[in-house]
Parts: C-alpha cells; sequence; structure tokens
C-alpha cells in the first residue's frame, strides 16, 4: 500500500479495522476513498451504507445499498459479508440495513 495508495483491498479492510475500534468516521474516509478510486466496486459502497445507515443518514445510506446490491446482490447476503471479513460490529449493523423494507423490496426483484 505505501507504494500504491491505490489498492482497494488495503483501503478497504483498513476502514473495516477503524469500524470495529470505533472510529466510524476514519472508517467511513476509507471507504469513500475507496469509492472515488472505483466507483464500481460494490464493498466499499456497501460498507459505507451501512456506517451512514447507523449513523442516521437513511435516505443517502439507501440510496448508496441500492446502488452497491446493484453491482454486486451478494453483499445483501450476511455469510459473503463475513467472509470478506466485516467484524461482528458491521455485520449487526448490515442486518438492519439489510432487512429496511426498501432494501428487501430490491432483492425480490433481483
Amino acid at each position: 500500500m505505501a507504494k500504491d495508495g491505490k489498492l482497494l483491498e488495503p483501503i478497504i479492510n483498513i476502514g473495516y479495522i477503524k469500524y470495529e475500534k470505533g472510529d466510524v468516521e476514519g472508517a467511513i474516509q476509507q471507504w469513500k476513498k475507496a469509492v472515488q478510486i472505483d466507483g464500481s466496486v460494490a464493498e466499499p459502497q456497501m460498507a459505507l451504507a451501512v456506517a451512514l445507515y447507523a449513523k442516521g443518514e437513511q435516505e443517502k445510506a439507501l440510496n448508496m445499498a441500492q446502488s452497491a446490491l446493484r453491482l454486486d446482490k451478494s453483499f445483501a447476503n450476511v455469510d459473503v459479508l463475513k467472509q470478506n471479513l466485516w467484524g461482528t460490529h458491521l455485520v449487526a449493523e448490515a442486518q438492519k440495513l439489510l432487512s429496511h423494507p426498501n432494501i428487501q423490496a430490491l432483492q425480490t426483484k433481483q
């Protein structure tokens, strides 16, 4: 990462670590950076959506989650989140977002 600050995986993973340690704003910044580097990757968008939803920014979070799930619907599966190294706090918040009626409706359409 020191050689190339645009590698997505380390940026995303640092966001996970920050989130689990309680640095929500730091995590959000990591995921925003990842989205800026490559907006076609669902994982940082979904993580960002979950963090925003947990902060109470529902409308923004729902829009971002819908975009992320259009890119890769597998991120609606908690097992996939765990396989992608999402920590317990982030997974718990993701479950809340995934249970929202707008997200549920999107899932039934896919």
